[in-house]
């Protein structure tokens, strides 16, 4: 069968067969973590040595949930960000279709904006309820939500294009 295996150079020819039989193929992963940019997840991909190829695929900022994704060698960095976009629009359309009727963001968008200036602004995860919950209720009453990190991501200048300043 094919894939990538650990043979450890004392195993004898039975645990190779073992493993073989088995398909006990190496499994690889790639850590997204909470409030990276699409600059943070390009860098990250592009300094795998276990992925191959150039990414030449589209990224949206927030299009992409932090977490962990897992591949198999040979995975192409285009490959991986297709399983992590797949994964995550999976992700948020349950979120989306299972939320309050009394939400404060009126689309999928702006969850996500939403959502991405909330994991930033909280500093520890016990802090995100709390934060989400003091952005919700700004935009309840039509109140800007004046956020350092809307602030910090509208000083680069590709992102002054951008759909989140409805939020500053």
């Amino acid at each position: 069968k094919p894939g990538e295996y650990k043979i450890d150079k004392d195993s004898s020819t039975v645990e190779v067969i073992k493993k073989l039989n088995n398909h006990e193929i190496v499994i690889h992963n790639v850590v997204i973590f909470r409030g990276w940019t699409v600059k943070d997840i390009i860098k990250c991909l592009n300094e795998r040595n276990d992925l191959c190829g150039e990414i030449s695929q589209e990224i949206k900022e927030g299009e992409i949930l932090s977490g962990k994704y897992e591949f198999v060698y040979p995975t192409s960095k285009n490959g991986i960000l297709t399983i992590m976009k797949e994964k995550s629009l999976a992700t948020y359309e349950k979120l989306w279709n299972e939320r309050s009727e009394n939400c404060a963001v009126k689309s999928l968008p702006q969850a996500l904006i939403l959502s991405s200036i909330v994991a930033k602004e909280a500093m520890v995860e016990e802090d995100i309820n709390l934060v989400a919950s003091v952005f919700t209720n700004r935009l309840k009453i039509n109140m800007p939500i004046q956020s350092d990190p809307t602030i910090f991501y509208a000083m680069n200048e590709e992102n002054l294009k951008m759909p989140f300043r409805e939020f500053i």
